[in-house]
């Protein structure tokens, strides 16, 4: 398995994968003890479907493009 790892991520898929397999009874505070981690990190783990770090890039375009741009006939500077 080839997972990219975010190159700031302080949690291993490893890690990751163990906060997900715990079972719903055990908080995520007692969790975040266990691990050393905070308890917004071990929340946002325990969300997730898989251990792979979320895309970082912006999912809108705050730029407004000209005509040109938009019909396909404008070049890029």
């Amino acid at each position: 398995m080839n997972i990219q790892l975010h190159k700031n991520a302080r949690t291993p898929p490893a890690i990751r994968l163990e906060l997900q397999s715990q079972p719903e009874s055990v908080s995520d505070q007692e969790l975040a003890e266990a691990y050393h981690l905070n308890r917004h990190t071990v929340a946002k783990w325990r969300q997730r479907e898989g251990v792979e770090d979320a895309s970082h890039r912006p999912q809108r375009l705050h730029a407004t493009l000209s005509a040109a741009h938009r019909s396909g006939g404008g070049s890029v500077a």
